[in-house]
């Protein structure tokens, strides 16, 4: 992430892991394989953005907080064909921490 004035901003890019095992219209697919033979199949992508920024309660004491986006498609097999899984989400994430504040031209 990058630090500027207090807020981090960040983003990035993953796999979207499935397990595709499916039953459609009475026909079943079962999947066997994949990551470690697990069933579960790396089959499309995540991307993610988001801003995150520190409030000290103390110097040693903070709460978080994060707002973030993220974009995910797979395609996968599926009973009877394939299916397309886009999902979009939006994040609010809250948090405690300890720690000293953050070093750098940036911090406050």
């Amino acid at each position: 992430g990058y630090l500027i004035d207090g807020w981090t901003f960040l983003g990035s890019v993953g796999p979207v892991v499935s397990n595709p095992s499916s039953t459609v219209r009475g026909r079943t697919l079962d999947h066997e394989g994949g990551v470690w033979e697990s069933g579960n199949y790396i089959n499309g992508l995540n991307l993610q953005v988001g801003v995150n920024r520190r409030f000290y309660v103390v110097d040693w004491a903070f709460v978080t907080a994060d707002f973030r986006l993220s974009a995910a498609w797979a395609e996968m097999d599926i009973a009877g064909g394939t299916a397309d899984t886009p999902n979009y989400a939006a994040h609010l994430l809250f948090g405690v921490g300890w720690g000293g504040r953050r070093s750098g031209p940036s911090s406050p």
